[in-house]
């Protein structure tokens, strides 16, 4: 079922670029719930290239930045641009190409990961300052406003204490992979663009412009096994900076591996046919447990010997 005639393109990049706007916007000021609903601010720029052409998909990422820059500031203006207009712009590019999926996923986060880390480096060189201490200054303040709320609510002083010790680990903890959630960040931003605008553009949109795929067929080649050997052997070498780059290579080739798990469930929870519902509670409860989280990494790992879904054989 396309969009009807009548919608013409100015109309469909208004609606999708107010629902760009509002999607942003809602990771900026409402906690938790908008920060989820801001990894979609992508899909409906997504949607507008590819329905309107390129001019009608820039002018709506314009439209948004101005927006953006109005109401949240050019920082957040600048981050908008890359991490969701860019994305959209490069999956669009690539999907006019006929790129598989991978290619075309993998492409626009290294090219949105890649300019705005090259426009961070640029402004903190301009601030003459570290981005690893501004990063650790920005979330030490945080603790701070938190160990207060604390004290103004007659906490005990030992409990406010306790916190702040623990926070602060906490801060040590995220500086130390902070390079690894950057580069998991891009992937998500641009795995959920992908996807999800394939399933909206397969309901409202004309013609064939996503290549086919099953997603729950999708596998990691056999050989990236050897990413996961090689940077789990550095993770414990004695050299500080080999070992810290390793550890953040292990937890993005660790997240691959989750990806690759969470397929197998949906493999499953299609072949049951679970109920729509509860397969969101199922996803809800793999992704905020830990233990769950294991679990479906460890599926991901060994399926190349299990091969759990019996799509194809398993050269080992």
């Amino acid at each position: 079922m396309g969009i009807p005639v009548r919608y013409t393109t100015v109309t469909v990049g208004g609606i999708t670029s107010l629902l760009s706007f509002l999607l942003f916007l809602a990771g900026v000021y409402v906690p938790l719930l908008g920060t989820v609903l801001s990894l979609f601010s992508a899909v409906p720029l997504l949607f507008s290239f590819l329905y309107g052409g390129r001019k009608s998909g820039l002018i709506g990422v314009g439209v948004v930045t101005i927006g953006v820059v109005l109401l949240a500031g050019i920082e957040r203006g600048g981050l908008f641009v890359v991490e969701y207009g860019l994305t959209a712009l490069i999956l669009t590019e690539t999907l006019r190409r006929g790129w598989p999926p991978e290619p075309s996923i993998l492409t626009a986060a290294g090219l949105s990961l890649g300019l705005g880390l090259l426009l961070l480096l640029f402004y903190f060189n301009a601030q003459q300052a570290k981005p690893m201490t501004v990063l650790r200054e920005e979330l030490r303040a945080s603790v701070t406003q938190m160990s207060s709320f604390y004290q103004e609510q007659d906490q005990e002083e030992e409990q406010a204490a306790s916190l702040q010790e623990y926070l602060e680990r906490i801060i040590d903890i995220f500086v130390y992979i902070f390079p690894a959630l950057v580069i998991i960040g891009a992937l998500i931003n641009s795995t959920l663009t992908y996807l999800v605008g394939r399933s909206v553009w397969e309901k409202w949109g004309t013609g064939a412009r996503f290549p086919p795929f099953t997603l729950s067929h999708w596998s990691l080649p056999d050989y990236f096994i050897w990413s996961l050997i090689v940077t789990g052997f550095f993770s414990f070498l004695p050299l500080a900076s080999l070992r810290f780059l390793a550890r953040n290579l292990l937890l993005v080739v660790l997240f691959c591996y989750l990806l690759q798990g969470l397929v197998i469930v949906h493999f499953y929870f299609e072949k049951t046919k679970i109920p729509l519902l509860l397969r969101i509670v199922g996803y809800l409860l793999l992704v905020i447990q830990p233990v769950f989280l294991f679990v479906v990494t460890g599926l991901g790992v060994f399926d190349l010997w299990v091969n759990f879904r019996r799509i194809q054989p398993k050269a080992v």
